[in-house]
């Protein structure tokens, strides 16, 4: 899954929006609000990335 991190509180902002993939997290040290519903999606959305044929960029 791929993620994005903003700066607090600007918010999106082109020129600073960095981009990263889950193995390039250490630590999580804040986790916002979260809900049944997102837990669900969160389940399907892991069964159905399980399928994919589609190769992942590798960046060094």
């Amino acid at each position: 899954m791929g993620y994005m991190g903003v700066l607090y509180p600007v918010g999106l902002q082109t020129n600073s929006t960095l981009f990263f993939q889950h193995e390039n997290i250490d630590e999580v040290v804040f986790e916002g609000y979260h809900d049944d519903e997102e837990d669900r999606f969160l389940k399907v959305y892991h069964e159905w990335e399980e399928n994919l044929e589609i190769p992942r960029k590798q960046i060094d």
